[in-house]
């Protein structure tokens, strides 16, 4: 039993120290948020291009805002950064590799696309709910909040569209009941 318990505990730690390695500070985290921004605006207008459906428009334009949002934090902060404009192009190694795995699956029909927009939605959502809880200052978290209740939206538009197409999408890094609660919750894109 003590060796359970001290597995778990180990496994916690390494968990902590793992998200810790990764963000360290406020400026990672921002550089982070703005290549997962820049990733979901990139990717859906590729989709858009190949699949012209509506929804990839709509959700790709909030996503533009969320970058520059994202961007007027960081010269709010001080913090240096590079814009890379260059559409599918990211310097964190991690990002690059779900962007070109997610494009390789959008190009195969509209319905692999929405999915991989769904994915990488729900991942983000994921990801933020991860990142809060480790957060101390109001602002940032509040800049988290508004995130991930924009992602709930964008997740809802890309599943609303699975499901208009006859097929169903089921949650990959949340929970049943997160997901069930995160599609009953009554907002649309417009609204967000």
């Amino acid at each position: 039993m003590k060796r359970i318990i001290l597995i778990a505990w180990m496994l916690l730690f390494s968990s902590i120290a793992a998200y810790s390695s990764d963000i360290k500070n406020n400026r990672e985290l921002f550089l982070k948020l703005y290549q997962e921004e820049k990733l979901a605006y990139d990717l859906y207008g590729e989709f858009y291009e190949r699949w012209s459906l509506g929804v990839f428009n709509k959700v790709q334009q909030r996503e533009a805002k969320h970058v520059w949002c994202v961007e007027r934090i960081m010269d709010n902060y001080g913090f240096d950064y590079n814009t890379n404009t260059i559409a599918g192009s990211y310097p964190d190694r991690d990002i690059q590799k779900i962007y070109d795995d997610l494009t390789v699956k959008g190009c195969i029909s509209d319905l692999a696309a929405l999915e991989a927009a769904a994915y990488i939605k729900e991942k983000h959502i994921s990801q933020l709910r991860e990142r809060i809880r480790y957060q101390e200052d109001e602002y940032v978290v509040k800049v988290i909040f508004l995130m991930e209740s924009a992602a709930q939206s964008h997740l809802r538009a890309f599943v609303k569209s699975i499901r208009l197409s006859g097929s169903d999408y089921s949650p990959v890094f949340l929970t049943d009941d997160e997901f069930s609660r995160i599609m009953e919750t009554d907002k649309t894109i417009a609204g967000e």
